[in-house]
């Protein structure tokens, strides 16, 4: 009885999944008795966009293709998706001609395009014609840049097939691994000079913890908050990168003989875990850091009426991190990078998909390459023109000093509303905050003048650090692209790898483990060459002198 049970449940649970995932009504035919074109897009739904269907950037990809677009809705959370996904594989349920806004991962999307669930998009890509639209826009990218795109692009079976539409940013401010903001205003209360090194950070960390900066006789100041990883807000990686350059995404760095190595086994590495551990243990670095989201910091530099500011200094993202329009901002400047300035290359996702019960291919690349255009990019950033921004006046200077193409009066990307998906998934984003194309105008206001000098402080720290600081680009590993014959030598010690560093580095912060013994540090080590880490690193090796050191 109960094994009947519990296959009752199994079968209500899958049909809950499924039914999860329906719009109205699931997946359409393609052309209905008119030869009208409908395409069905499913998507994680968005929980700030207020309606997709009578939506501004529906409405317009509507207009410019002549196609109806449907929409079948998928949970939000990238956990839940894969298995709604994953279940309707696994029962053959059809799936919507285009997915978008899916975050597999690499192996996972490519072993849906080897089984075929997804459709092979190389020939369309290598057509020019076909593409011109995407290939006019790629065009414009740094070469470097651009191959190492074209590199990853490919699946890694050795077929050159291309299963997966990717969106492409090229935003200077998303690029930034880290961008600290420090409250001045807390800084000129106390008389303390901006922090210059880790030895200075520290003592501007300890006075904004016990000298009561916001003036509320309260002990609720947070001297320094980051987010888990999110969008420019890595406040422990801007702390190891004072130490020794981890670029996150990549793994490994490369040694002047050409030899790569993993930053995460070097002892500067551990000096840099001691000093976060300190600032941990004295409640200098909150807690939080290891699991706030940019939206979770709001509250702190940007409070409700009648609050105060509690965050000295707040690594986040410039746009999500703050309230826009709010006076909160004015308390803030950038601290002065010292250290590597690391630069996310992997501003660019593969999480868009033609699926195979797609009826109408073309159609569907039609739309694709309608979403590559300007003024499609522009919308799915800004929203409605006229009403969310316009074109500029002719001579209008951009918040970097180049000639301006836009001019934005009310930015929509943490608002709930209709004007967009809230998303800019395949297409091409240049400039997603306007820094080299939005107009300043000569009566903007106090908040967005302050907000663009920011943006500027912070980019100049940037290059500045990079120029003077980084080291040679020689000694950079870009990302590397796993063939699957490598893949199948190390199937599991990649990710395990990768996963147990993520999770000693909080171990040692937390102090659950103990940087400072040299027994635990050993047992790290011990335990990475217990995953398979020589044989990473062996493979690594061996790709980066196939693919990029030639």
């Amino acid at each position: 009885m109960k094994k009947i049970l519990a296959l009752i449940l199994c079968v209500v649970m899958a049909f809950s999944l499924l039914s999860a995932c329906g719009g109205e009504g699931g997946k359409v035919n393609n052309t209905d008795a008119n030869g009208k074109v409908t395409l069905t897009i499913g998507i994680p739904k968005h929980t700030s966009v207020s309606d997709y269907d009578n939506n501004h950037y529906t409405k317009w990809l509507e207009e410019k293709t002549g196609y109806e677009i449907k929409f079948q809705f998928f949970a939000t959370g990238a956990g839940d998706y894969k298995t709604q996904m994953s279940t309707m594989v696994a029962g053959n349920v059809e799936l919507p001609d285009i997915m978008m806004g899916f975050d597999l991962g690499s192996d996972l999307y490519n072993r849906y395009g080897s089984d075929g669930i997804f459709v092979d998009l190389a020939d369309l890509f290598n057509d020019r014609e076909k593409s011109a639209i995407w290939w006019e826009q790629f065009e414009k990218l740094d070469k470097e840049y651009a191959d190492n795109i074209w590199r990853r692009m490919h699946t890694t079976d050795g077929s050159e097939a291309i299963y997966a539409f990717p969106e492409i940013q090229q935003s200077t401010i998303d690029v930034m691994s880290y961008t600290p903001w420090i409250n001045q205003q807390w800084l000129d209360y106390l008389q303390l000079e901006m922090p210059t090194d880790p030895d200075s950070l520290y003592n501007v960390l300890v006075a904004f913890r016990d000298k009561d900066p916001n003036q509320n006789g309260l002990p609720d100041e947070i001297p320094l908050i980051g987010t888990a990883g999110n969008l420019s807000g890595n406040a422990i990686n801007w702390i190891i990168n004072m130490f020794i350059y981890s670029d996150l995404s990549t793994n490994f760095n490369v040694d002047e003989n050409g030899k790569l190595y993993s930053p995460y086994r070097e002892d500067a590495y551990r000096e840099a875990l001691k000093y976060i551990a300190k600032l941990y243990k004295e409640g200098l670095l909150s807690p939080l850091t290891l699991t706030a989201t940019p939206q979770e910091i709001r509250q702190m530099v940007c409070p409700s009426e009648g609050g105060v500011q509690i965050a000295g200094i707040a690594v986040t993202h410039l746009t999500v991190g703050f309230v826009e329009g709010h006076t909160g901002i004015l308390s803030y400047e950038p601290v002065p990078l010292w250290g590597n300035a690391i630069v996310s290359e992997n501003q660019n996702y593969y999480s868009t998909f033609i699926t195979k019960d797609c009826e109408n291919v073309e159609a569907a690349w039609k739309l694709l390459m309608t979403m590559c255009t300007e003024e499609s990019a522009i919308i799915q950033r800004y929203g409605i023109q006229g009403e969310n921004w316009d074109y500029a006046p002719e001579g209008s200077t951009s918040i970097m000093g180049n000639d301006a193409v836009i001019r934005v009066y009310n930015d929509v990307a943490t608002t709930i509303g209709s004007e967009n998906w809230r998303n800019v998934e395949a297409t091409f984003l240049f400039n997603a905050e306007g820094e080299g194309n939005q107009a300043v105008p000569e009566e903007e206001t106090e908040v967005r003048t302050h907000k663009y000098e920011l943006f500027n402080k912070a980019l100049n720290n940037y290059a500045q650090q990079m120029e003077n600081h980084n080291p040679d680009k020689a000694l950079v590993c870009p990302l590397l692209v796993w063939p699957d014959e490598y893949k199948e030598e190390v199937p599991y010690a990649r990710d395990d790898c990768r996963s147990y560093i993520t999770r000693a580095r909080t171990d040692f912060i937390t102090g659950e483990k103990n940087i400072n013994d040299d027994g635990d540090w050993q047992d790290y080590l011990k335990e990475l060459d217990e995953l398979g880490f020589d044989r990473v690193l062996f493979y690594s090796q061996a790709i980066y002198e196939e693919t990029i050191s030639q």
